[in-house]
């Protein structure tokens, strides 16, 4: 395996991508100091999985990437590749196929670190397993960097152990081992933690093996008790539907006779319908032909009038009308007669109305009684029915309870038999020594309580310490936050107040103040008053020098210092001369400056005087917020007023004055309103600073205390762990020692104990059953006698309810007949209302007869008036003839109407009885198919197979009684009772729980085969390791000591191991130039060290050469003559080894095949210049 390329990119000087070729087996890279050789070997170590930033020359991983320069940008992410030539396959494992191999890696800026095998993402340990025991790794022998040869040198011997482990191959070998004991431990656990669940397992199968007898004999009492509860529905669904079948029968050969009946009386119905509308016919016709008798009659007397009014004379005809009077006086006497007949009709109508009510409501009555009797008579059938079952089933319960009795007496005697035989074994059985084991088990639980307390502590105190470590970092920050703004304002004041200072002591006006003996300390004016917040340039502005004021007492020595002029502005003030107010003056009354606000009203004072005097320095000045609302105002200002804005410009009418911070003086009152902002801030962020550092030094005590005590924590596990896992041993022990006298002695005690509640349950079962015996023949002579009691009241009811029945028909009978005795006067009515018509239609034709006579009288002649009366007396005697045929006929109707509906009442009679059987009869067909679809819908409830129980009914030899049946189901629900609570779910659960132990088992088998076999490769490769590690001691120290006086010129060199054990004995180096008899390694200079290491190192080389080698400035502390000795070995080696070596040392650089030059012409940035020295010399020799 030979190194082909390196590519860098944004990895620390190298931010453009850059490749290195190495096509030789001797490149040396030269360039001036500081331009980026060693960034090389940086890269190298950091692609191959180094993880220290420590090791590459920086502080954090994020220092690897290309940080920026004067003139480019910092590089998002740095990457590193390396690609190998594997054509001879020396690589292992999944990459031994590939004939060329790259690992990168990529680091981003957010700390992503990525590593790549041939593109392929890859984990850090992928890496690692490539190049172990190749001497290539982050931190192996192959890569010395600047300081490693005196670190090789000066190691301790543990640490120089680790260089003989990679070059003896058997680095991988620890790591197999490391990960083998890892998972001898974790199988160690496996496997006792499956012995635990075993031991509990065993025991949840004796509990379930118990169970699981119960739940088969009620799985078998259930299945009994199903078939037998499905014959029982069968067999009653088949009775059910064979009465339902008869029944059915006979209900149909009585719906047909009732519907012949119905026929029949249909037919009469439609007869008598038609005999009365004939009736009604004829009843006219005779009307009719009585009209008309009575019409020839008339006309006879009205012809006889005029042949005797005709024949007489006039007086004749006055005769006639007389006639015709009379006639008028019968025809109202035969009306008024029709009238009383009627009232009499009408009264005979009321009566026989009276009397259809009266039977109406008798047989309502009737009706009622009937129905309260068939009630009656049902609930005597059904008490009768009850009383009988009730009975029946008393008398199986006494026969059941008497064969139980027995059963269990012979039970009793043979329990009784078999505890004797148990109690024999039971005394036979030594008592073992029980105190040892419950001392071990006390001690036992002591000591898992024990450590299951402390490791609950630890793990209480690590989470505690993982939550006080993610506290710390927070409370750190939030303390330098709450310091860095104070620092802040704390300088911000220090500024403003210098400048305050600064004012307030005025170094050009000191001599004069003191000269005129004014006191320093004397406040100016803008030290006294207040300020509105946001108005302190307004106010300045308007006061100007006058905010720089000092106040004086006496007037006089103001007098005599105007002859003496200060060296700069300054106002004087008279305080005691000013009129003390209230404050800021008020706006003078009326004017349009009523609605202005004054300057003055921002300014607040506790000195009544010294408001008086800002009243009237300000009293010309008006506040307004904008300048927009200034201009919009200024109309309203008063003569020689301003307004002034929060910026200090001044507007007046007619023109505007600005204002501008043009001097320190200038901006006092917003510095002074600045500071006391300032100052209260400052006392908050104090506060705010002070708690964050309690915080701080909270959290940090905190933090301290807790791994304090997580170290106690720890150890007290540990040893708790020890004495848990000793007591534990020592505890099963003794416990198999006494399982098996303990299992005995349990197995005959259960055995008693159960004995004994069967016994107990026996006896108790038979007192019950004597006690049941005695109840039940109580019982049974009680239900005799309400069978017999329900019989005798069935008796009576059922004669009650034929009385009533008699009663019914003979209640409608006289109803019908009353009914037809009301049509009848009806219709005498109807015909005497038509008789009364015609009379009174007689009587106005006659006396328009009358009429007509007298107007005709003298126009009639004897002649025609005979002829007349001859035809009319044929007249009448066929209309005579008419009637009589008319009225013979009615009455012949009448018989037969009266003949007919006699009929129909003796069909109707006929049909009541036969509509009261086809009723009972469709209540028991009710009764049947309800029956029958109860018992239907119990076997699809209870999801029976009935084909399969139809089935094993026929086979039985004779089919079962459904009372037998009933019984028998009641045995088993007490038999089901008996067993108590069941776990239907023992049965797959036991058999769970046996496939269960049969895995476990078989896993605890696999685990101590698998524990052996770890045992037994740890072994392997401790024998392996010592093996390859004494044969690499020895043949690296005879290499040391051959290569060390080849390097030095003579002297001697040697190994020694520091351990009798060689796989955890250090290496110690033991080198004594020639002449020199130093006792240690330290003794040696500078360069013999670099030589001794380089010995060491090229020894080490020649067991087992890495496939390439880099040397970074290893030649620096050697002289010419070593370095011309250290070229000679290095060119010597080559043949086996690449080498990449970075040199300032001329005659180094002779030695490479090619020379790749670093430079930095732009600051901060690395470049390559490459030159292949083979070809150049070629070039040479051609010119």
């Amino acid at each position: 395996m030979r190194l082909k390329q390196v590519k860098l990119s944004g990895f620390k000087s190298f931010c453009d991508p850059t490749t290195f070729e190495l096509p030789g087996q001797l490149v040396g890279v030269v360039g001036p100091n500081g331009c980026g050789k060693s960034n090389i070997i940086d890269a190298a170590r950091w692609v191959l999985g180094e993880s220290r930033a420590a090791e590459l020359r920086g502080e954090s991983m994020q220092d690897v990437i290309f940080n920026g320069s004067s003139e480019r940008k910092p590089a998002s992410r740095a990457s590193v590749e390396m690609v190998f030539d594997n054509t001879l396959g020396r690589v292992g494992g999944a990459w031994s196929g590939f004939a060329e191999i790259s690992v990168k890696r990529v680091l981003t800026r957010d700390g992503q670190s990525t590593y790549y095998i041939n593109q392929q993402v890859v984990r850090r340990k992928d890496v690692h397993d490539i190049f172990l025991g190749t001497g290539l790794g982050p931190r192996a022998y192959a890569i010395i960097g600047q300081g490693t040869i005196s670190r090789i040198i000066e190691a301790k011997p543990d640490e120089l152990r680790v260089f003989f482990e990679e070059a003896a191959g058997v680095s991988k070998y620890k790591e197999r081992r490391r990960e083998t004991e890892n998972r001898l431990a974790t199988t160690r656990e496996n496997l006792t933690r499956v012995e635990d669940i075993l031991r509990e397992l065993n025991g949840q199968i004796e509990k379930l093996e118990q169970q699981a007898e119960v739940a088969t004999q009620f799985r078998a009492f259930e299945a009994e008790r199903a078939d037998k509860q499905g014959w029982l529905w069968l067999i009653r669904r088949d009775d059910a539907h064979a009465e339902q079948e008869r029944l059915e029968r006979t209900t149909a050969d009585i719906e047909v006779e009732i519907e012949s009946l119905t026929t029949r009386l249909r037919s009469c119905e439609a007869r008598l319908v038609e005999f009365r509308e004939q009736t009604h016919q004829s009843t006219d016709e005779v009307s009719r032909r009585q009209a008309a008798f009575y019409e020839v009659n008339s006309r006879i007397s009205a012809v006889e009038n005029q042949i005797r009014l005709v024949a007489q004379n006039r007086g004749q005809l006055d005769e006639r009308l007389a006639g015709l009077a009379a006639q008028i006086e019968s025809a109202q006497a035969l009306a008024g007669s029709g009238a009383e007949r009627l009232s009499e009709v009408d009264a005979e109508i009321e009566v026989a109305e009276s009397r259809r009510l009266e039977a109406e409501e008798r047989a309502s009555r009737a009706e009622e009684t009937l129905a309260q009797a068939r009630e009656r008579d049902e609930q005597s059938r059904e008490a009768v029915e009850q009383a009988r079952h009730a009975l029946g089933q008393t008398r199986q319960a006494r026969q059941a309870i008497e064969v139980r009795r027995l059963s269990v007496d012979e039970a009793i005697g043979s329990l009784r038999d078999r505890r004797g035989r148990l109690a024999s074994e039971l005394e036979q059985l030594d008592a073992a020594p029980m105190e040892a084991l419950e001392q071990r088990a006390r001690e036992l639980e002591a000591a898992r309580e024990q450590e299951a307390a402390t490791a609950r502590e630890q793990e209480l105190l690590e989470t505690q310490q993982r939550e006080i470590q993610v506290q710390r970092e927070p409370a750190q920050q939030q303390l330098r936050a709450a310091e860095g703004k104070r620092s802040t304002i704390e300088a911000r004041i220090g500024v403003l107040s210098q400048l305050q200072s600064r004012m307030h002591s005025e170094q050009k006006v000191k001599p004069w103040l003191a000269r005129h003996g004014i006191a320093q300390d004397v406040e100016r004016l803008w030290q006294r008053i207040t300020i509105e917040p946001g108005w302190e340039l307004a106010v300045e502005a308007a006061l100007r020098e006058r905010v720089h004021s000092l106040e004086i007492q006496d007037a006089g020595r103001i007098a005599r210092m105007l002859d003496d002029s200060p060296p700069g502005k300054l106002g004087l003030y008279l305080r005691d001369d000013v009129p003390a107010t209230a404050g800021a003056p008020a706006v003078p009354g009326g004017g349009a400056g009523a609605r202005l606000t004054p300057l003055a009203s921002m300014v607040r004072c506790g000195d009544a005087h010294l408001s008086g005097l800002l009243a009237e320095w300000l009293g010309s000045f008006y506040a307004a917020e904008t300048a927009e609302a200034a201009f919009a105002a200024r109309g309203d200002l008063p003569a020689g007023a301003r307004f002034v804005v929060k910026g200090g410009h001044a507007i007046g009418r007619y023109d505007v004055s600005l204002f501008a911070l043009d001097s320190d003086e200038d901006g006092v009152l917003a510095r002074q309103q600045e500071l006391q902002n300032l100052g209260r801030e400052l006392r908050a962020q104090q506060l705010l600073t002070e708690e964050a550092r309690q915080h701080a030094e909270q959290v940090e005590a905190t933090a301290t205390a807790l791994a304090g005590r997580l170290t106690q924590a720890r150890e007290a596990h540990a040893r708790a762990l020890r004495q848990a896992s000793a007591a534990a041993l020592e505890h099963e022990r003794l416990a198999q020692a006494v399982s098996r006298r303990d299992a005995a002695h349990d197995r005959l005690t259960s055995e008693l104990e159960e004995l004994a509640a069967q016994l107990a349950a026996r006896e108790e079962a038979v007192s019950e059953a004597a006690a049941s015996l005695e109840q039940l023949d109580a019982e049974l002579a009680e239900r005799s006698a309400a069978a017999e009691a329900s019989r005798s009241a069935a008796e009576e009811t059922a004669q009650a309810l034929a009385a009533a029945s008699e009663e019914s028909r003979e209640a409608e009978l006289a109803l019908q007949e009353c009914s037809f005795a009301v049509r009848s006067a009806q219709q005498q009515a109807e015909n005497l209302h038509q008789q009364i018509a015609m009379a009174d239609e007689n009587l106005a034709r006659a006396v328009a007869e009358q009429e007509r006579l007298s107007a005709e009288r003298a126009a009639l002649s004897d002649e025609e008036a005979l002829q007349a009366r001859e035809l009319l007396l044929q007249e009448r005697v066929a209309a005579e003839e008419a009637l009589a045929a008319a009225r013979n006929r009615a009455d012949e109707l009448a018989g037969e109407l009266r003949r007919i509906d006699e009929e129909r009442l003796t069909l109707e009679r006929n049909q009541d009885p036969l509509r009261q059987k086809l009723t009972e009869l469709k209540l028991k067909e009710q009764a049947a198919r309800l029956a029958a679809e109860q018992a239907s819908q119990a076997l699809v409830e209870a999801e029976a197979d009935e084909a399969a129980l139809a089935q094993s009914l026929a086979s039985l030899e004779q089919r079962p009684k459904p009372g037998w049946l009933q019984s028998e189901i009641g045995r088993l629900n007490q038999a089901i009772a008996r067993l108590g609570p069941v776990n239907l779910a023992a049965l797959d659960e036991v058999a769970a729980a046996r496939e269960r132990q049969a895995f476990l088992a078989s896993q605890s088998a696999d685990l101590f085969e698998a524990m052996t076999t770890l045992e037994n490769a740890i072994r392997t490769i401790d024998q392996e390791s010592r093996a390859l590690l004494q044969q690499t001691y020895d043949t690296v120290n005879a290499e040391f000591g051959r290569l060390f006086p080849a390097l030095f010129g003579g002297g001697e060199a040697r190994l020694v191991l520091t351990g009798g054990e060689i796989l955890d004995a250090g290496v110690q180096v033991i080198a004594q130039p020639p002449g020199k008899k130093n006792a240690s390694i330290h003794l040696l200079s500078g360069g013999e060290k670099a030589l001794t290491a380089i010995a060491l190192v090229f020894a080490i080389f020649k067991l087992n050469p890495a496939p390439f080698c880099l040397l970074d400035e290893v030649d620096a502390p050697l002289d010419d003559a070593n370095t011309e000795r250290y070229c000679r070995m290095v060119q010597s080696m080559a043949g086996e080894t690449q080498f990449l070596f970075i040199t300032h040392n001329k005659i180094a650089m002779e030695m490479a095949e090619q020379l790749i030059g670093v430079t930095m012409q732009e600051r901060g940035v690395s470049r390559l210049v490459a030159v292949d020295l083979l070809s150049a010399a070629k070039m040479a020799e051609a010119a």
